[in-house]
């Protein structure tokens, strides 16, 4: 950066952070309603109900990630062909899509021998892999993967139209089946807790909390905090990823209200033309 520059960056060369913010506002009274308030609409929510954070944990899915989708959409495919269709809601029309309580019913029921999912949340977790490096997307990027009636896509199906898999296809995706299961079953517990760590705060439960507790203690830039401030902190964390290397994360003269622990990556802090990693 040009030594004239007259303001502070921080600039992100990382795919993770923990970032703590500020509590929220105190709450404003409100005059009582006049009539009763009405009752919770019973129908499904609406498949692109607002996501909170639609950020990917990387630009482009690794390897291992992206083959793991192509074996499941293969199979998909070959089993149960109708779960990838075109659907409509609300008058808007979605192409070569799948809703997520059929996907996590599918990968409950895929024959693997060695391999038995323990659960619905499981199974959830696994397609969160898939979606956290953009193997599959909601179908308008801006949901996190729910067992819910919300519509997603595969990467491969976003612009070309959905084909049939080739019998070679689909004796390869049978035979890589058990491991890209056991891959996405250990992927699994740190892409639910980042999905946790996207939340609001007053949208985490009890045991969301007890999640991100526990993993508070294996934080080293945490280890000198008592067990008392990390249950503080855990309510008011949150995730962020930057896939992208020269992200602004604040800039001189932003309110400091917030902190950030860097998971992976490194950031470049610029002050007045000085650089400091």
């Amino acid at each position: 950066m040009a030594g004239s520059t007259r303001r502070r960056e921080s600039r992100a060369q990382s795919n993770g952070t923990l970032r703590t913010i500020p509590p929220p506002a105190p709450a404003q009274a409100k005059p009582p309603a006049a009539e009763p308030a009405p009752l919770p609409s019973r129908h499904p929510p609406s498949p692109t109900e607002p996501f909170h954070s639609n950020r990917l944990l990387v630009s482009q899915p690794t390897a291992q990630v992206h083959r793991a989708g192509w074996v499941l959409r293969t199979l998909l495919l070959y089993q149960a062909p109708q779960l990838i269709r075109d659907r409509k809601y609300h008058m808007r029309h979605f192409r070569r899509c799948m809703v997520g309580t059929e996907m996590v019913d599918w990968l409950l029921q895929v024959p693997a021998t060695h391999v038995r999912l323990n659960s619905r949340a499981q199974a959830a977790g696994m397609w969160q892999v898939l979606l956290e490096e953009g193997a599959i997307n909601h179908v308008t990027h801006e949901h996190q993967f729910k067992d819910k009636y919300l519509f997603y896509r595969f990467r491969e199906d976003e612009e070309e139209p959905t084909k049939l898999p080739t019998s070679e296809d689909r004796l390869q995706a049978e035979e890589e089946l058990q491991d890209v299961l056991l891959l996405l079953m250990q992927l699994t517990p740190d892409a639910v807790l980042r999905m946790i760590l996207r939340k609001p705060p007053m949208e985490r439960t009890l045991d969301d909390l007890d999640l991100i507790y526990e993993e508070l203690l294996h934080i080293k830039a945490l280890s000198h905090l008592s067990n008392s401030v990390k249950r503080e902190l855990y309510g008011v964390m949150i995730f962020e990823s930057h896939p992208k290397s020269g992200t602004i994360l604040f800039n001189q003269g932003d309110e400091g209200n917030s902190w950030y622990i860097i998971l992976r990556g490194s950031v470049n802090v610029v002050i007045y033309g000085k650089v400091r990693e």
